[in-house]
């Protein structure tokens, strides 16, 4: 009997170590491949600030922000919803404001607070150049592109209900930006229904994607992206009277939306993706980036953010310490202490 126990107990501490064995190693890689996915999805995420009106007793600009995506970094191109742009739609002397995560020690600014310091100094502007009310989609040209910007690829084919997807956003009510939020695809399949109410109200109609992770205000017009990075669908909305079922516009009906208008961004192979990550993290021109750093410290510094601007001033010295800009990033420095 004695025997028998031993026998059983050193065949169940066997099967135990396979067990460990097997499960260790896969939930430590999806968890270091999900980070992967929001670094890469970071660069190409925007916040969008759009000035919708103004209050007649305190004189404030009113503001409506949305979320946006990068899909063309050579024409300047931002994706986002129609119902976050529309107010400026069709005014050519209306622009919209945008923002990209600025990067300390390799890591994202998340405060709100930061970004609405930026906005406040003008930000990038841009232009809304199309729209598709029914689809419920636009598309933003910027003045400029950040160096450390990069594109999103859009997915070949619509996503499959059960499969990962990983979304990023700007909600309103959080004191964050560029809150990452995963999911799973519900189902995707054609559908009508109406957003807003009033003068607001949108009557849309497409192939939507719909998921169970969280949406609010804010996130509108911002990526869902499958696991290599690809972006399947945009940020839509949720369904107010549905627990966890959120809406977005599915990535064929982008590329119909693209391709009526004569903006389809060129297809990318997995190779020319490659080197294009590779040249864009490694530009050619150090000077113009670090010198872009420090009129940004500077301004930072009038602004009295001056915790920040030594941040700046550092990471000039970090990357760039050959370059003109670190000469007068130390000598900043020395001013800010």
């Amino acid at each position: 009997m004695a025997q028998r126990r031993g026998i059983r107990a050193a065949v169940g501490l066997l099967l135990f170590s396979m067990v460990s064995c097997l499960a260790g190693p896969p939930i430590r890689a999806q968890s270091e491949n999900t980070e992967k996915i929001y670094q890469r999805l970071l660069r190409s995420t925007v916040w969008v600030v759009v000035p919708t009106s103004r209050d007649l007793t305190t004189n404030r600009v009113v503001l409506t922000t949305g979320s946006g995506s990068l899909i063309d970094r050579a024409r300047r191109l931002v994706l986002t919803n129609y119902h976050v742009v529309r107010h400026v739609v069709g005014k050519e002397n209306e622009k919209v404001i945008v923002a990209f995560p600025v990067f300390q020690n390799g890591k994202a600014v998340a405060e709100r607070s930061f970004y609405v310091s930026y906005i406040s100094r003008g930000g990038i502007r841009g232009q809304v150049i199309a729209w598709d009310e029914k689809r419920d989609l636009a598309l933003i040209k910027l003045e400029r592109v950040p160096d450390e910007a990069q594109q999103v690829a859009l997915a070949r084919e619509s996503p499959s209900p059960g499969q990962d997807v990983h979304s990023v956003g700007n909600p309103g009510q959080s004191g964050a930006l560029w809150v990452y939020t995963p999911g799973k695809v519900r189902q995707v399949y054609h559908q009508k229904w109406h957003s807003g109410s009033g003068a607001d109200r949108l009557d849309l109609e497409a192939k939507i994607v719909e998921t169970q992770s969280p949406i609010n205000r804010g996130d509108s017009g911002g990526p869902l992206v499958n696991n290599k990075g690809e972006l399947v669908a945009v940020t839509q909305g949720h369904l107010l009277d549905a627990q966890q079922l959120s809406l977005f516009i599915d990535v064929s009906e982008v590329r119909t939306f693209l391709t009526h208008k004569r903006l389809l961004p060129s297809p990318m192979s997995e190779n020319a993706r490659s080197l294009a990550s590779s040249s864009e993290s490694k530009p050619p021109d150090e000077e113009k980036r670090a010198a872009t750093r420090l009129e940004f410290a500077k301004e930072l510094a009038q602004a009295g953010k001056l915790e920040t601007a030594k941040a700046y001033c550092q990471q000039i010295l970090d990357s760039y310490p050959k370059t003109k800009a670190a000469d007068g990033a130390r000598l900043l420095l020395d001013k800010l202490k």
